[in-house]
């Protein structure tokens, strides 16, 4: 259009957190873990607005100016506060010429809680700055399951191992079908020759 005006999209995203997680087998087929997190998100889409008249005329204070915006717009951005804990099983029967797995793990049990508003130590105090006092206001992430299936074929030298995994078995996020499933297959034969092929979406 010829005006010496543009506009900058940011996404400025920070996740801090904490999981703790413990597992327990009470049989030799049988596994079973629990993990809790907690977790600080910040995630927002920002624009700032670029002067390339600005630039020519001095490129130093347009830069500082532009970090300035950067650096403001980073501690207004409200942050989120995620609590939640995920419980997982493994089932594993093995056989002489057959084995089978079976994995889940439910995601958010429950939902995991989620608050929003400003917190305290997220802003430069020592530049005078008073946090905001914002009211939270609880939300919840649904809980979603994963299923993982895994069938091997074996014998003394050679197996086949076929695998499928279906995240998010519910659906709960309304994700399509394609990001959703994985599908695998793996051969090895006579300890000398392997082979494996697969379908998965790299999503997530």
């Amino acid at each position: 259009s010829g005006s010496p005006n543009y506009e900058a999209f940011l996404d400025l995203e920070n996740k801090t957190g904490l999981a703790v997680a413990f597992a327990l087998r009470p049989v030799n087929w049988w596994s079973f873990g629990v993990t809790g997190k907690g977790f600080l998100v910040t995630d927002q889409l920002v624009s700032i607005p670029l002067n390339i008249s600005e630039f020519a005329a001095d490129p130093d204070s347009a830069t500082a100016s532009i970090n300035t915006a950067i650096e403001d717009a980073a501690k207004a951005s409200p942050t989120q506060q995620v609590v939640g804990y995920d419980v997982g099983n493994l089932f594993f029967f093995q056989g002489s010429n057959i084995d089978l797995r079976l994995a889940t793990v439910v995601r958010d049990v429950g939902g995991a809680t989620i608050s929003e508003g400003s917190l305290d130590g997220l802003v430069d105090v020592e530049a005078g700055e008073t946090p905001a006092v914002v009211e939270e206001t609880p939300k919840e992430k649904p809980q979603a399951i994963d299923v993982g299936v895994g069938l091997t074929l074996h014998t003394q030298s050679s197996f086949i191992h076929f695998a499928a995994d279906i995240k998010d078995y519910q659906n709960a996020y309304n994700a399509p079908d394609f990001k959703r499933y994985a599908l695998g297959v793996k051969a090895h034969f006579a300890r000398w020759v392997a082979l494996g092929a697969g379908v998965r979406h790299g999503y997530g």
